[in-house]
């Protein structure tokens, strides 16, 4: 009988040991490849749920880009992305707005449980989408940043070179839209532009497309395109 309860009692053990293990959940992502994207921060989650005793939990995690580094006990969980990871070469991406749900459940037909036994269902993928250099904000860098510095990043060093990059990213993108449109302006104004012997002037812009210029010397003519 001893030998029986001894026997039983570590079966029993072994049980409950396998059942409160952590099981490795793969997450689907969808996200744009970018340069050394391996050398960007890690992707950030909220995960909140309940285990298999009820036991509430709520923290911030980190997975790869390939959806892996994920390890839940058996139980029911709600998992959303709270902010952007950030690409080696400073590329930000649109936080997902949906929720995943993951759900872990152990084989009870298993006379001997354990972490393979366990079924794992993950409802929905995490779908990234690359933010134009032009549209990231301050507060898109502040919160990608924050959560980099809190364990997406290997060290705090990492962290800053990763901001540095994102931010310096957005300020070309911004430098080049801004060289663009003063060319465009200058194109512009270039067409509007009458020059005379003597004087020059430009057009006003309501005239545009609206008048036909002949310039003889100092004279200058205008004629109403709708007059032809």
């Amino acid at each position: 009988f001893m030998w029986w309860r001894i026997e039983t009692n570590k079966h029993e053990e072994a049980a409950w040991e396998a059942a409160h293990a952590d099981v490795p959940v793969t997450l689907g992502v969808l996200i744009p490849e970018t340069e050394l994207c391996e050398q960007g921060s890690k992707i950030p989650l909220t995960v909140s749920g309940t285990d298999l005793d009820g036991n509430a939990l709520d923290q911030t995690t980190f997975v790869n880009w390939d959806g892996s580094g994920l390890s839940l006990m058996q139980g029911s969980y709600t998992v959303s992305v709270p902010a952007s990871p950030i690409g080696s070469d400073g590329t930000l991406f649109s936080v997902p707005t949906d929720k995943l749900q993951i759900t872990i459940a152990g084989n009870e037909n298993s006379d001997d449980p354990d972490t393979a036994s366990a079924s794992v269902d993950v409802a929905g993928s995490l779908v990234f989408t690359e933010i134009d250099g032009l549209d990231v904000t301050d507060d898109d860098i502040a919160a990608a940043y924050d959560y980099a510095s809190q364990g997406g990043a290997p060290t705090s060093e990492d962290a800053l070179a990763l901001r540095t990059a994102a931010q310096k990213k957005r300020d070309e993108a911004k430098a080049a839209h801004d060289e663009e449109e003063a060319e465009k302006r200058a194109k512009e104004r270039a067409e509007r532009l009458v020059s005379a012997d003597d004087y020059e002037f430009e057009l006003p812009d309501y005239w545009k497309d609206k008048v036909t210029v002949k310039k003889d010397g100092n004279t200058t003519v205008f004629y109403s395109k709708d007059d032809d």
